[in-house]
């Protein structure tokens, strides 16, 4: 091809001209020839890998244990009956079941550099798909943040009614700062202890129901399938009545 003359765009059968993919290269050599000049980046060769395996696995673990789980079941529990959080979560983890799965299949078939879903959106749909989904993982991070301090600060009151909630926010605020100036094996680290505490967190309550599922409480009352009975799967919800 001369200097002058411009590349062509590989259109053929895709549903959107704006996609970088056309639907036929998908199959072919083309797709590979991608990801293979991608990583052989020279843009990626000074790039240091600061993060070790037990740091991955710790913050993808610790990731699926979200604020829900500590500040928000209690309320769904009083709300809609122990009949209604258990259809919730069977419906809510099929979805998200669903979305990982396909998350993982695609960046195991395209794992290039900076493969997210707003690229991938991109890739396969069009520009205008991976702008929008750009800007709402950008949105769903931007309000993810300030909702973790808030609900942190509403537990830690819990113990302590008499400080103000701003004290807490400001605090938690500054380590989040701190945390994200710091070189990314730091981050790495304390996201890997910070983890494994709440995965502990999570055993121990599991234990603690399963104890006093049996009536090995300070009470000795057992309380198995009580409140399923008392006062019903779902009292709290007309419609079901």
């Amino acid at each position: 091809m001369a200097p002058s003359e411009k590349p062509e765009m590989a259109s053929t059968s895709h549903p959107d001209p704006e996609s970088g993919i056309a639907a036929g290269d998908l199959k072919s050599g083309a797709l590979h020839e991608m990801i293979a000049r991608d990583l052989l980046d020279e843009r990626y060769k000074v790039t240091q890998r600061g993060l070790k395996n037990r740091h991955v696995q710790l913050m993808a673990l610790g990731g699926t244990i979200g604020t829900g789980l500590f500040v928000g079941s209690g309320q769904a529990l009083h709300i809609g009956g122990p009949l209604s959080l258990l259809l919730g979560y069977i419906f809510i983890s099929i979805l998200v079941f669903a979305l990982v799965t396909g998350i993982a299949e695609i960046g195991a078939y395209m794992p290039v550099h900076g493969g997210t879903m707003s690229y991938h959106g991109f890739r396969y749909v069009s520009r205008s798909m991976g702008f929008a989904m750009g800007y709402l993982y950008w949105y769903s991070l931007g309000i993810l943040v300030p909702y973790e301090i808030v609900a942190a600060s509403m537990v830690i009151d819990y113990w302590h009614p008499n400080v103000n909630l701003a004290v807490w926010i400001t605090i938690m605020l500054v380590v989040i700062v701190l945390l994200n100036c710091m070189p990314v094996g730091v981050y790495g680290e304390t996201e890997f202890w910070f983890s494994g505490i709440k995965i502990i967190t999570l055993v121990g309550l599991l234990l603690l129901s399963f104890i006093l599922f049996w009536g090995g409480g300070p009470n000795r009352q057992r309380l198995g399938f009580h409140y399923w009975k008392d006062p019903g799967g779902h009292e709290h919800l007309p419609c079901l009545r």
